[in-house]
């Protein structure tokens, strides 16, 4: 969506590609996708994961448009956005990564975004799947006992915090080591057990935690990029892709 709603670009390769702005195609991709959804599933979502957590300004008005309240993306996005006065955003501060944010578009509407843990989202995507299922969990709640540790040295309630884990699940259950375990069945299991019955870890969903209706951070401009190193580059920047884009423009225009 951030390269749609782009006005053209001159990336890496140095060649410029000259397009307009297209929100009708956001718009419609996006209506086409609620809809979709509701006819499957018997009720309109509230959120979204946008494809590859590719997010920018002006991309939130088209998705608020449609009765979204709260997408997510990465932590490299949050720490390339801005707040007021232009003041960066520290990621490794854990009261500033486990909370959502609420952002407003370069062009109208109001979201809260909410920014995965790169840190443990690939702890399970990438590595637990070469360890024991109890050694896995165990890892991953020490992790989140840190975290909440942290909160409480700053003098922050943990239960007004939101600790994300987000990450593609064909990567981790079906092409990591994992899918050598019965696709990570033995994890998952043990996995929400123990969580089940942590004394202190509340699992929940984006939506519900919304509903506590606290009073949430405010950024200024978000930052434009994807959780593929915070930039667009896997599809914006090569030649063949610059060549590939001017083609899509030449071919919308005829049509």
């Amino acid at each position: 969506m951030p390269l749609l709603m782009m006005d053209g670009w001159t990336f890496e390769d140095g060649i410029r590609v000259n397009k307009d702005a297209w929100p009708d195609d956001v718009r419609a991709h996006l209506t086409n996708g609620m809809n979709l959804f509701e006819a499957e599933l018997g009720f309109r979502p509230t959120g979204m994961w946008p494809s590859e957590e590719a997010v920018s300004p002006p991309m939130v008005q088209p998705v608020t448009d449609v009765g979204i309240q709260w997408m997510v993306t990465d932590e490299e996005i949050l720490a390339k956005s801005t707040i007021s006065g232009g003041g960066s955003i520290d990621v490794d501060d854990a009261a500033q990564l486990a909370t959502p944010w609420m952002v407003e578009g370069d062009s109208g509407g109001e979201i809260a975004v909410i920014f995965r843990d790169r840190v443990i989202s690939d702890r399970v995507a990438f590595q637990y799947g070469s360890m024991t299922p109890e050694a896995a969990v165990s890892d991953f709640l020490s992790y989140l006992d840190g975290i909440r540790s942290d909160l409480l040295a700053a003098g922050e309630d943990p239960s007004e915090h939101l600790l994300t884990v987000a990450m593609d699940g064909e990567n981790w259950m079906f092409m990591s080591e994992f899918q050598h375990t019965d696709n990570a069945r033995p994890f998952i299991h043990e996995w929400y057990s123990r969580l089940e019955s942590h004394p202190t870890v509340v699992t929940t969903t984006p939506s519900a935690f919304l509903e506590k209706n606290l009073t949430l951070p405010q950024i200024e401009t978000i930052g434009t990029g994807s959780w593929i190193d915070g930039t667009l580059s896997t599809w914006a920047g090569e030649a063949d892709e610059s060549l590939a884009w001017q083609r899509l423009v030449e071919a919308r225009t005829a049509l």
